[in-house]
């Protein structure tokens, strides 16, 4: 996407590089002018800041594409559904289903090298997508986004065999 928007779009990668995966990082960021590496960040206290620099968020994964990536659930989805920043996943995947189940986000079919560029053109030159997606997240429960109190304490409670708070 830098290199097919280099001018209306800017990406940020924030977090560390999976380095077995992608050996040369450095190199391939450094090339490109509206690729922007912020490195590691403390969660949750610089996620406010992040995902207010944000307009969507990929929430692809191919680490284990066909067997892991199809089924997880990013934290970005959590995330970013807390803080309104709208989220882009390939269909077929269980976090496309979850952005579908709550209308909050964007589906992309296969080919996603073609399919991909020709969300980012649309939304580039009309952002009213990325505000109806805005406006749903914020509608959204808060308990959709973050566990409620006492959760894992009942989790374990109940896996231990004792009854549930709740």
């Amino acid at each position: 996407m830098a290199d097919a928007f280099p001018h209306a779009v800017e990406v940020h990668l924030h977090g560390l590089p999976a380095r077995t995966e992608i050996p040369v990082f450095e190199p391939e960021i450094d090339a490109r002018q509206n690729v922007r590496y912020f490195g590691s960040y403390q969660s949750p206290e610089d996620l406010s800041g992040i995902y207010a620099s944000l307009d969507v968020v990929w929430a692809g994964d191919f680490m284990e594409a066909g067997y892991n990536s199809v089924w997880l659930l990013p934290n970005r989805i959590y995330e970013g559904g807390y803080y309104a920043t709208p989220s882009i996943a390939p269909a077929g995947t269980e976090t496309a289903a979850w952005l579908q189940r709550h209308g909050c986000g964007f589906v992309i079919e296969e080919p996603l090298e073609t399919e991909l560029p020709k969300l980012i053109e649309k939304l580039v030159s009309d952002r009213s997508e990325i505000t109806r997606y805005v406006n749903v997240l914020n509608a959204l429960p808060e308990d959709i986004f973050i566990q409620p109190a006492g959760f894992m304490r009942d989790v374990v409670r109940t896996s231990l065999g004792g009854e549930s708070a709740t």
